[in-house]
């Protein structure tokens, strides 16, 4: 079973174009990384989301076996780090949590809730995972011949 990915600078369709640029435009969040395994059904059977803002990170993972689960990060503070942020202050990523979830689209959910809610602007949940949805829907299910 290979995954469909997208990637950052990689190459894509038209639609997904289309269905990133709503998502980072409406939610300041930029998706570093999607990418899905689906059946010949259509069941998405493996998922890796990421996407980060200036100071928030998550990611959203589910395998073939139904575990699924969100990671939440926020940008701090770290004396001892090199890295800084844009305004020159210190700066790591605090791991802040991590969610179970049902399974893949349950995690996906939880994905677009938590970006919308931790959006730059007061944009909808229903928006946002509307705009997810839509950008799942460019993947194809694998046709096993």
């Amino acid at each position: 079973m290979d995954a469909i990915s997208i990637t950052a600078g990689q190459s894509i369709q038209r639609e997904q174009a289309t269905a990133i640029a709503l998502i980072e435009h409406v939610t300041g969040f930029t998706l570093t990384n999607f990418e899905v395994s689906m059946d010949a059904n259509g069941t998405v059977t493996r998922l890796k989301v990421e996407a980060k803002s200036l100071d928030r990170w998550i990611v959203a993972h589910s395998d073939e076996l139904g575990r699924a689960c969100i990671e939440r990060f926020a940008l701090g503070r770290d004396e001892r780090k090199n890295v800084r942020r844009f305004d020159g202050v210190p700066a790591a990523w605090e791991f802040i949590g991590r969610s179970g979830c049902e399974g893949a689209r349950s995690a996906l959910r939880s994905f677009a809730n938590y970006i919308a809610d931790n959006s730059t602007s007061g944009v909808a949940r229903l928006a946002v995972r509307a705009y997810v949805g839509r950008l799942l829907r460019t993947f194809e299910p694998e046709v096993s011949e």
